[in-house]
């Protein structure tokens, strides 16, 4: 028996002695095909590939190297390596679409994206990407990492939809055209624009990637951390750690907003949204909230 198909069949709740498939080739169970490719060459693991996909539920595939992944479909790659006695493991998620930089590059110039949102955007995503980082590396937590770059990217994807004018300020002053692109968006997509950038995701093909942009506001109306998933709680607090396009801390940043939008009074909603988000930093990080100058950067700004 594999240690890898050892521990997936545990994960799966099967109790019983698995026997490695290496001369077999293929053993099913209730809840999965075990299947090892060994003994095959690149031809021949091809072929006796295509005869299992009537198989039910999950199917484990070792020494998947002897197939194009690309013909498999939906997939999730496991590696696992041993290191000096220790176990390194790598996943790539492959079993929901992700936009690529190229195409979101092509959604942020069709929206007319202001400037300093996209600043803002690219430092919230340098932010959960290294965060992302961290906690696979050091916490042994498992992040769907393209997922999550591509929410990051996206997450103020349409953040106009929510400006209480389009009259320009310091930061933006908008074109009558970029007016009109923005006014049939917010008509096609609504508000808020957490909710918008979601739709406007699921329209293109991409769902999932919308389920984590649809959170990253980070509480509930209730009070109560919003987001189940890791991607979903990464993007929010990583949007939390960023004012304008400058790293902070969650008290600075929401100092922040209190001094912009509320002449430096705290509402009651912003109090419990800070605790909130105090809360969601405490639950990633129970050992501590890591100095970023460790994650690549070179001071906390």
């Amino acid at each position: 028996e594999s240690r890898g198909a050892r521990e997936a069949d545990h994960g799966l709740g099967v109790a019983d002695r698995v026997q490695s498939p290496s001369y077999a080739l293929e053993q099913r169970y209730e809840k999965f095909t075990h299947i090892d490719l060994y003994r095959l060459t690149a031809t021949q693991a091809q072929e006796f590939l295509s005869h299992s996909e009537d198989a039910t539920g999950i199917r484990l595939i070792e020494w998947a190297e002897r197939i194009d992944h690309r013909t498999i479909g939906p997939h999730i790659r496991v590696h696992i390596e041993d290191r000096n006695g220790e176990r390194f493991i790598r996943c790539d998620f492959l079993d929901e679409p992700v936009p690529d930089d190229a195409e979101i590059d092509r959604w942020i110039a069709e929206v007319r994206l202001p400037a300093h949102i996209r600043r803002h955007v690219q430092k919230v995503t340098d932010v959960a990407d290294a965060l992302a980082l961290f906690l696979e590396t050091s916490a042994w937590t498992l992040v769907r990492r393209e997922a999550l770059h591509a929410a990051s990217r996206t997450h103020d994807l349409l953040r106009f939809v929510d400006f209480k004018t389009w009259n320009g300020d310091a930061h933006c002053t908008p074109t009558d055209s970029e007016k009109q692109t923005w006014a049939s968006l917010k008509e096609r997509y609504g508000t808020p624009h957490e909710d918008a950038a979601a739709k406007f995701l699921d329209a293109h093909g991409y769902a999932s990637i919308g389920e984590i942009v649809r959170t990253h506001r980070g509480m509930e109306n209730d009070g109560t951390v919003s987001g189940k998933t890791i991607e979903q709680r990464l993007l929010a607090y990583a949007d939390k750690r960023v004012t304008l396009d400058c790293i902070v801390t969650l008290d600075e940043r929401f100092d922040d907003l209190i001094e912009r939008h509320h002449r430096g009074i705290e509402p009651e909603y912003h109090r419990r949204w800070r605790t909130a988000m105090k809360r969601m930093e405490k639950e990633l990080f129970p050992r501590g909230v890591p100095a970023f100058d460790h994650l690549g950067f070179l001071e906390l700004q």
